[in-house]
């Protein structure tokens, strides 16, 4: 019975330290959000083409929404790739499971962009294994790289929409690194925006400040106040994140308070290389 009594303490114990480092978590990435909505130029949406690179379906709906809404809108050329399957956001899952979460997610991802004005043809579906690009090598590395590359050249982008290089998340990383690594294999010199996803909240829990950020320097911010409503109604199309009942799991793969950090008047982007373009 003592036994039984420390051990319910200790999931206690647990569910109190856990539940209290989300909670400066939460308090931090607000902080820093709403500070960055303060800092750096405003970038004005045009007509140039624009290629968004997202490592999983919903990033790009998370970190740009309102950026492909808004170039929408201008009639501007706006692609969408998706890098991973998506069938590893809940850990390991057997088979026939895994195979409905990645066709679910992909069926999620067409209806969010339909919102945003994006039909299903300019969506690009890579299907890499979710949760493991950085394990993606040798030939298997080469040819993802090839049909990046592929794309960038059959699309010729004047903007390029990355997750942040130090995203603190490896398969967003990689796909800056891949996205990177394609771009000087091209002779395309486009605008590049890194938007940031996990960075403020998977970072110090402590610390909020924003100088310590490296590169403060090429923060930049969009207003999508006029295109927020539509940003809100296509991540509610990714049911499979945010629900806590589903058949895949009983957790939802995303803070409900982590998700409302990126429902604000700007778009938070760092951008890559040569500034000279903003306002």
């Amino acid at each position: 019975m003592k036994e039984i009594i420390h051990s319910s303490l200790t999931l206690q114990n647990y569910a109190s330290i856990a539940g209290f480092k989300e909670s400066l978590r939460v308090i931090r990435h607000r902080i820093l959000r709403n500070k960055l909505q303060e800092q750096g130029a405003l970038f004005k949406p045009s007509q140039n083409r624009a290629l968004v690179f997202a490592p999983h379906a919903d990033d790009e709906t998370l970190g740009c929404g309102g950026f492909i809404a808004l170039k929408h809108n201008l009639g501007a050329q706006v692609e969408v790739v998706i890098l991973t399957d998506g069938s590893a956001c809940f850990g390991p899952l057997p088979s026939a499971a895994a195979n409905a979460l990645a066709e679910r997610r992909e069926g999620e991802a067409k209806r969010a962009m339909d919102i945003l004005g994006i039909p299903k043809t300019q969506i690009h579906f890579l299907k890499q294994p979710d949760g493991r690009l950085s394990s993606v090598m040798g030939s298997d590395r080469n040819n993802l790289l090839a049909q990046i590359i592929e794309l960038l050249e059959r699309y010729r982008p004047q903007e390029v929409l990355v997750p942040h290089q130090l995203d603190n998340t490896p398969d967003h990383e990689v796909t800056f690194d891949l996205v990177h690594s394609a771009l000087k294999s091209t002779s395309l010199r486009p605008l590049v925006l890194q938007y940031p996803i996990w960075r403020f909240w998977s970072g110090p829990l402590l610390d909020v400040r924003v100088p310590f950020i490296p590169d403060l320097e090429r923060i930049c911010r969009l207003e999508i106040s006029q295109v927020l409503e539509k940003k809100r109604k296509a991540f509610a199309c990714y049911e499979s994140q945010y629900s806590t009942v589903t058949e895949f799991s009983s957790k939802s793969s995303l803070p409900a308070r982590f998700r409302k950090a990126f429902e604000l008047k700007y778009e938070i982007f760092f951008t890559l290389g040569d500034t000279a373009w903003i306002d």
